[in-house]
């Protein structure tokens, strides 16, 4: 079984031209969750070609891994780590647990479906018999309720994703990465930031630049809302990438983050919608938590859409979009032009939430499904 590493730190821690196929049935079969638990969900595909060579992709995850358990809490969390389960689960102990070897993985979250609070998800540290104990970032429980429906959700890691190497090309050179996948620096302050940590399948696994080429990093996670870059080098092929899995129809919620007014420095967000259709600027939510901009030739929040449909690696957005005067507009075009009904958020596909300094650290963003 595949695990993921600790996702989140502290800090941070769509139909579009891009889609050749987007697929969604209703799953044929039920999946188990434990002894007492059985869910069946929606299940989709959706399958995006990535340009090469020298080219960079924004992907992003519009599915989860099916659940593996579905329950409700027992009683009202509050702000405390543990989460209780009603109905005796009969958990083994560290059933849920982070694994100490390798290296900490968390394979599992627990996602709130149902109640004030659905949409958010939390890392599982550990259980007993009915109880889950959650990292509370970057929100704590507090809104949810007894009844709210809970499931166990595994996270994609880099070989569920593309698994033993399939969707990439696979390095023949150590030395000489040919698909690579790039993870964005989330947790770090700042715009334009270079990536966080560079992945590659080679000799069978997936490896990273800078360890040695033996160490195994199959397991690292990608989390639900964030997006990851992959790069075809030299003179990589186009590829096609193939996410499937279960469709989330209820509301989530993403962490905004923000530098203090104290700081005055803008900050990225690298956000991945995980949702299975495209979503215009009106469609998102983003209007209800949107910092609102008083004067168009000085834009605050900014919301900035790249391309996948066009070669080319570091590419500049294609769009960049800030709330003024009640509606959507876009730097270039006259502020009166209204984009909220523009499509913006496609599926299977990243952007990048530029926060301006604000007292409020962390804006949770509600968006809710459109299908």
């Amino acid at each position: 079984m595949q695990t993921a590493r600790i996702p989140r730190g502290l800090r941070f821690l769509p139909k579009v031209v891009l889609i050749t196929t987007v697929g969604l049935v209703c799953a044929a079969t039920a999946w188990q969750a434990s002894a007492q638990s059985i869910t069946t969900l929606p299940v989709g595909f959706v399958n995006v070609p990535v340009l090469g060579p020298a080219s960079d992709s924004l992907v992003s995850l519009p599915f989860t891994q099916p659940p593996v358990f579905t329950g409700t809490l027992a009683s009202a969390p509050g702000t405390g780590p543990q989460l209780a389960i009603s109905g005796s689960p009969g958990w083994n102990p560290g059933q849920w647990a982070i694994l100490s070897t390798p290296n900490n993985y968390a394979p599992y979250f627990a996602f709130l479906v149902t109640g004030a609070q659905a949409g958010a998800w939390f890392t599982i540290t550990n259980n007993d018999a009915s109880n889950l104990y959650v990292t509370l970032t970057p929100e704590n429980a507090s809104l949810a309720a007894a009844g709210d429906q809970v499931t166990i959700v595994p996270f994609w890691t880099l070989n569920t994703v593309w698994p033993n190497g399939t969707g990439v090309v696979a390095t023949t050179l150590s030395s000489s990465p040919k698909s690579e996948v790039l993870f964005p620096s989330i947790g770090s302050v700042g715009i334009n930031l270079s990536p966080e940590a560079t992945y590659y399948f080679y000799n069978n696994n997936w490896r990273k630049v800078g360890p040695p080429s033996s160490s195994n990093f199959n397991d690292v996670a990608i989390l639900p809302d964030q997006y990851v870059t992959l790069r075809s080098n030299g003179t990589t092929p186009s590829t096609n990438f193939l996410a499937l899995g279960a469709v989330v129809t209820n509301n989530i919620r993403i962490p905004v983050y923000a530098n203090s007014v104290a700081n005055g420095n803008k900050q990225d967000n690298y956000i991945g919608i995980y949702r299975p259709t495209t979503l215009t600027l009106d469609q998102s939510g983003l209007a209800s938590m949107v910092v609102t901009t008083t004067l168009s030739s000085s834009p605050k929040d900014e919301v900035l859409v790249y391309t996948n449909a066009v070669s080319g690696e570091n590419k500049s957005p294609v769009g960049t979009y800030f709330f003024y005067n009640d509606a959507w507009r876009k730097v270039g075009p006259p502020a009166s032009v209204n984009f909220g009904p523009s499509n913006v958020f496609f599926s299977a596909q990243g952007f990048v939430y530029r926060a301006v300094p604000n007292n409020t650290p962390i804006r949770m963003w509600d968006n809710q499904p459109n299908y």
